[in-house]
């Protein structure tokens, strides 16, 4: 993965007995319940997979390489990603519309406004800890698109006794002309 070489690997999905023969930029592995998972981008498909390590097989690394654009600044971007993150939670609490709309696509908040239809009353998130791994970046046409993977630990509820784990993809999106950054969807990671 420090490498950013592509795998290429035989992969059987929870719903197939098949395996299929995937081509796949691995990002991050990461442990959840126990279960190892690799989270990377499928050229199959285009777009970020999770695939549980226990459903791969065969294995291989080729020659073939991928890379954030060159004009990218992961850092700042991780940091503004950061912020995003926390700046959301405070404002769902709130329930804050106008301040969401800032930093989120109007699909990201036709799901908050459905959200809110459902969850009317206000509430309080303790976010205790934030880490974020940038997934990938790709230009496509006239967009850059971002993704950005969270592990973070918050209450959300005062008076809930232990901080819970919450695991999450962000994908962003801008104009390549430099835009400002907007949340175009999270993916929950299970």
């Amino acid at each position: 993965m420090e490498q950013n070489r592509v795998v290429e690997i035989e992969y059987r999905a929870y719903t197939s007995a098949a395996a299929k023969r995937r081509k796949v930029e691995p990002y991050c592995v990461k442990l959840f319940e126990n279960r190892w998972y690799l989270i990377g981008r499928s050229a199959e498909r285009d777009r970020i997979r999770i695939y549980g390590l226990d459903r791969m097989m065969n294995v291989k690394v080729l020659d073939e390489r991928f890379e954030l654009p060159a004009d990218f600044d992961a850092e700042e971007f991780l940091r503004g990603a950061k912020m995003a993150y926390n700046r959301l939670q405070a404002a769902w609490d709130s329930r804050d519309l106008n301040d969401i709309a800032q930093f989120a696509s109007p699909a990201v908040m036709d799901a908050v406004r459905q959200q809110l239809a459902e969850e009317t009353e206000p509430s309080k998130t303790e976010i205790l800890l934030v880490n974020a791994q940038l997934l990938s970046v790709v230009n496509e046409d006239k967009e850059q698109r971002a993704q950005v993977y969270f592990d973070v630990l918050m209450r959300e509820r005062p008076d809930q006794p232990t901080p819970s784990n919450v695991r999450e993809i962000w994908h962003f999106v801008r104009e390549l002309d430099g835009g400002t950054w907007k949340l175009d969807g999270i993916q929950q990671v299970a």
